[in-house]
């Protein structure tokens, strides 16, 4: 029997005492924090059901719950309390959370954290009829009190159970027919209060390859499609925070990481400032999120599986014990500074189906020496490999067109090279600081190089370029403090 909306004593979505005795307890959906103490003590409690809103719990809330054996949480809270201070017992409870869309979600600004260990005083507890305390709360409240936390999440694979600290390997999925006899009616404002995260905003992007990617490739696997005995074997709801078939967060302290089989997108930031040393990257993902894997620090290795096509700004940036990277030939996108300061990166394949590498993608990889550029590569964006201390070789793809500024700037160890037949422009300051090169020879392809092109290549003994920049290129600016060599037109 579940319990009804007169055993809360609630004030302004706060929920300072429950006065019922029913085994299962499903907290009202408009509930945001949990009192001090207000479930001590209730003896008969088995199951708790908190609401997806509920962003904090006050401390010994639960205490002396003696026969409470399951809570439903959100997985934002679960992650910033300290479930020893909210519960007798945490270590034999099962703890089932729901997937949010951050753990930044929501954060209560309105109580200190000294409300954890006194509920407000001030809070008038309503006077008892002959038929027992009635919530005083308003006809709305009232309203949406109907929907519960009994709807389940959009995907089955959207929640998991844990005790204590230990993975539950079960079977979390719910036949439509059961979901459907659990659900009671509600209006579409209903389902928008109590059910849906927050809206997510999506930034204008002009970089039409990335929307021609999301165009083609399906957003989700659907869950039916996996068996539950294989949901068993993979799933570590413990670790992760799932929507459908993305992984949101991870949460865990384990740090070899193997993420589900079935998740299709690693979502923005959902590994950043995490302390993992290895990453277990399924062939299902087809796209690695924003800043996904940033400030890894102890992250070795990485293998990016066959079927990724993008890699999102950022992504990798600052993981700076990354020795190695495989980026698979089905990679059609790696974004803006994707493995910036990867100071540990020793070297770069780019796949062939790449066709521009991004602004700063590899940008103080100080550890890197060669790289390896594609047919398909046409376009080094500004600043894509510079300040690369110690990147002695570059393989030019053959269909290259554009080196942009500061490309190469910065690359002291970088040595003798063969530019393309295909290339047509050079950028500013593209080969600043270059002082190991040794010659330049543009081909008659070029058709312009920018300001300080080649400026302080102090090692350049050989210069040759085409006739026609002649009356372009002013040697003085374009070889500023290049001194062993003069400019020749052939």
């Amino acid at each position: 029997m579940m319990s009804n909306s007169g055993d809360f004593l609630i004030k302004n979505g706060t929920l300072y005492k429950y006065e019922g005795d029913e085994k299962e307890v499903i907290i009202p959906s408009y509930v945001r924090r949990i009192a001090p103490e207000a479930f001590r003590d209730c003896k008969s409690i088995e199951k708790v059901a908190a609401p997806l809103r509920l962003v904090r719990i006050g401390n010994r809330a639960f205490y002396g719950c003696d026969s409470l054996k399951e809570v439903i949480i959100p997985g934002a809270l679960f992650k910033r309390v300290k479930v020893n201070k909210i519960f007798t017992d945490p270590q034999n409870i099962y703890f089932r959370f729901y997937a949010s869309s951050g753990l930044e979600a929501e954060f209560d600004e309105e109580f200190g954290a000294e409300w954890d260990d006194a509920a407000d005083e001030s809070y008038a507890k309503p006077v008892l009829s002959d038929h027992g305390a009635k919530l005083p709360v308003r006809e709305e409240e009232q309203a949406s009190a109907s929907v519960e936390v009994k709807v389940v999440p959009q995907a089955d694979v959207s929640r998991g159970k844990i005790t204590g600290a230990t993975t539950m390997l079960v079977d979390v999925s719910e036949s439509e027919e059961q979901v459907a006899d659990s659900e009671p009616e509600k209006s579409e404002e209903d389902v928008n209060v109590a059910l849906l995260p927050d809206d997510i905003t999506e930034l204008e992007d002009d970089r039409t390859l990335r929307q021609r990617i999301e165009a083609v490739t399906p957003a989700e696997v659907p869950p039916e499609e996996i068996s539950p005995a294989r949901r068993r074997e993979l799933l570590n709801l413990t670790d992760f925070l799932i929507e459908d078939t993305t992984l949101v967060k991870y949460i865990g302290t384990v740090r070899q990481v193997e993420i589900p089989a079935f998740i299709t997108r690693i979502g923005d930031n959902a590994f950043a400032n995490s302390d993992i040393t290895d990453i277990y990257i399924p062939e299902s993902v087809k796209f690695i999120g924003a800043r996904a894997f940033t400030w890894c620090e102890d992250l070795k290795e990485v293998e990016i599986p066959q079927g990724v096509e993008l890699i999102d700004d950022l992504a990798f940036a600052n993981c700076s014990s990354l020795q190695k990277i495989n980026l698979p030939d089905s990679l059609k996108f790696i974004g803006e500074s994707a493995f910036h300061a990867c100071s540990s990166l020793e070297k770069v394949v780019i796949p062939n189906g790449i066709t521009a590498v991004s602004r700063r993608a590899f940008d103080f990889c100080t550890a890197l020496t060669d790289v390896i550029l594609p047919e398909s590569v046409t376009v080094l964006h500004d600043g894509a490999f510079s300040h690369c201390d110690n990147l002695k070789s570059v393989h030019f793809s053959s269909g290259l067109t554009k080196i942009s500024g500061w490309a190469f700037a910065e690359c002291a160890s970088l040595s003798d090279f063969d530019f393309p037949e295909t290339l047509e422009e050079i950028g500013d300051v593209a080969f600043m600081n270059c002082r190991s090169l040794r010659r330049v020879v543009l081909p008659e392809s070029v058709k312009r190089i920018g300001r300080q092109c080649f400026v302080n290549c102090t090692g350049l003994i050989l210069i040759l370029l085409p006739e026609h920049l002649r009356d372009q290129v002013k040697p003085q600016k374009a070889f500023q403090g290049v001194s062993g060599a003069e400019v020749e037109y052939v």
